[in-house]
């Protein structure tokens, strides 16, 4: 499955990712999903 996320839509998952409750296990996931939907720095100032 391939999920296409704009840039407003990654940062609200990496938001929603990290206010989780979970175990070291699944904090290790969640820091590797919020890595690969990481913005590119083109997206970080969406102005220029």
């Amino acid at each position: 499955m391939k999920l296409t996320l704009d840039h407003t839509e990654r940062l609200n998952l990496h938001a929603l990712l990290g206010a989780q409750p979970s175990d070291v296990g699944s904090i290790r996931t969640i820091w590797a999903v919020q890595d690969r939907i990481a913005l590119d720095p083109d997206d970080e100032n969406p102005s220029s």
